[in-house]
């Protein structure tokens, strides 16, 4: 009897045994599955969004207003700028930068341009909607992509050195000429929370004209044949007098029109104060170098 005890005993403890070992396993492999698992989910959600975001993106329905803002772009171009990756973005830009400057319309059509063709001024109203829509996407790209993209600039990659000289190119002509000239404009600076987004554009600018390479960062354009002078206006070089004349402007919003209500609290309070330092020191950053 007490053999048997002793037996059953030692078979007791064995299996505890084995049942923990079984159970530290699964707490290693089951988390290590659900990661990949999430991780497999968010790739499919990822392609999903750039799926549906991209025919919107070049559909020309989009691109009946495009000025002062390019309305109809703005949200297609932000979910498609937050989820694509650097690879997909140089890719997707080559391709279009392409057929800005490459594609003719008598090449395409078997007849010369004319001014007075609709179709002729129909196709070239397309390539500027899709400079447009190739702009949206530089500006938000996130700035981690933007890094990726910058660090392939030294790699020498096909095509892709070009390429990326164009998206920052065309992510400083829309932060200047679109979202701090009109979106964010300083009679738009009424809540801290368009202040932070007018600060952080100027800051992407100024990351990328710090950059030992900014003087070759433009975007050439050249595939106009009847607005002729788009290709001298879209071509854009940041320049330095710019960041001072961004933080002038944003100092002006904050003292004119930025409106500390009822509802403030210590928090907002603060996120006003720290505002206003950045802002001071950006000023002050620009006062010995720039006119």
């Amino acid at each position: 009897m007490k053999l048997f005890i002793l037996c059953a005993t030692s078979l007791v403890l064995f299996s505890c045994g084995k049942l923990d070992s079984v159970l530290d396993k699964a707490d290693n492999v089951i988390p290590n599955q659900l990661d990949k698992t999430n991780s497999r989910l968010s790739e499919v959600e990822r392609k999903t969004v750039l799926a549906a975001m991209k025919p919107e993106l070049e559909d020309s329905k989009n691109y009946q207003i495009l000025s002062p803002v390019p309305y109809d772009l703005m949200a297609p171009g932000k979910l498609f700028g937050e989820n694509v990756t650097a690879q997909e973005v140089i890719e997707w830009t080559y391709n279009h930068m392409s057929k800005i400057n490459n594609a003719r319309y008598d090449d395409n059509f078997g007849k010369p341009v004319d001014a007075n063709d609709s179709e002729a001024i129909a196709y070239e109203r397309k390539k500027l909607g899709l400079f447009n829509a190739l702009c949206v996407v530089a500006t938000f790209l996130p700035e981690n992509v933007v890094d990726q993209l910058i660090s392939k600039v030294y790699t020498s990659e096909e095509y892709a050195s070009t390429t990326i000289m164009n998206i920052l190119a065309m992510r400083a002509y829309f932060i200047q000429k679109v979202m701090l000239k009109e979106k964010y404009a300083p009679s738009k600076l009424t809540d801290i929370g368009a202040v932070e987004a007018a600060i952080g554009y100027n800051q992407s600018l100024e990351k990328i004209l710090k950059l030992s390479f900014a003087g070759y960062v433009h975007s050439d354009i050249s595939g106009f044949n009847l607005m002729t002078d788009l290709n001298s206006e879209l071509t854009f070089d940041l320049k330095i007098v710019d960041m001072k004349a961004n933080w002038k402007n944003i100092d002006r919003g904050m003292t004119t029109y930025l409106k500390v209500t009822q509802f403030s609290t210590n928090a907002q309070d603060g996120r006003v104060n720290a505002a206003r330092a950045t802002v001071a020191a950006g000023v002050k950053a620009y006062e010995t170098s720039v006119p």
